[in-house]
């Protein structure tokens, strides 16, 4: 089954004249990339606010923006009094609505806004919305790249690459494709700045590139401070016995692989070992 357009579903929520949508990511400007998207297709006007640049039309230069708006609460207030219909993105805003007027402000913007069809958009690294704005909010998740994107990142790095040096490719599919599952999980950015650094060290994308994108990622989840990535060290010949197991699942690997996938076979998600106790599972 083919994966859900994020644009079409972003729009769906627009058109269905949900008042406020949250976004809760750390991929910025991901989000305001895709949300402009969506407007150009919804033929919608877009106004973009942050506390340094004020609330302005997308189309606008930064000096044009609307007089004294970088504060979160004359943003705000400025919706309450304009009757103008459009797409209205606010980025990191509510960590400036510290008091409880400014909470209250916005809770009447957003409860007026679908008669004046308005959408706000809130883009924040976390999302910790009013009782009363959590029943009018539509939470939308920008899903993390899937193998196609990936693969195209991987070639876009590669492209710019070859412009600066000469890049020389010698990697096998089987290793590419384990190239692309190790850079699953990752943001676009950590996907871009781990094929870089797997490239820029010696101008080419090869085989030796597959644990070196891993190590990245290990050293990126770390840096997160939530996971931690672990390299399981035990392979099958560590298992005693069970021959007949191992003949088994060394059949089945290419179950596993993109070609198989690409032919309609699911991937399997595990083994059940039934047996009575001490039967040595």
């Amino acid at each position: 089954m083919k994966p859900a357009d994020p644009a079409d579903e972003l729009a769906l929520l627009i058109r269905s004249r949900h008042p406020l949508i949250t976004i809760e990511t750390v991929e910025e400007a991901r989000a305001r990339e895709l949300i402009r998207r969506v407007a150009d297709r919804l033929d919608l006007p877009l106004y973009e606010w942050s506390v340094t640049s004020g609330l302005r039309n997308r189309l606008a230069q930064p000096q044009d923006a609307l007089p004294n708006t970088e504060a979160a609460d004359r943003a705000i207030g400025h919706l309450r009094f304009t009757e103008f219909q459009g797409v209205y993105v606010f980025n990191d805003l509510l960590p400036h609505l510290t008091s409880p007027l400014d909470k209250r402000l916005l809770r009447e913007v957003v409860e007026a806004a679908s008669a004046k069809r308005q959408c706000i958009i809130l883009i924040e690294q976390n999302v910790n919305l009013e009782p009363a704005l959590t029943r009018l909010a539509a939470p939308f998740t920008l899903a993390l790249p899937d193998e196609a994107q990936i693969k195209q990142l991987i070639l876009d790095v590669c492209r710019k690459a070859n412009k600066e040096f000469r890049l020389k490719v010698d990697i096998k599919p089987s290793e590419y494709d384990t190239l692309v599952r190790n850079l699953r999980g990752l943001t676009e950015d950590e996907i871009r700045r781990s094929v870089w650094r797997a490239v820029i060290h010696d101008e080419r994308l090869d085989g030796t590139d597959v644990p070196a994108a891993l190590r990245t990622k290990q050293d990126m989840l770390k840096s997160t401070g939530t996971l931690e990535y672990i390299v399981p060290e035990a392979s099958l010949a560590d298992v005693g016995g069970l021959d007949r197991l191992k003949g088994w699942l060394k059949q089945r690997e290419n179950a596993l692989s993109a070609a198989a996938r690409e032919f309609g076979v699911p991937p399997p998600r595990g083994i059940l070992l039934l047996g009575v106790q001490g039967a040595g599972k």
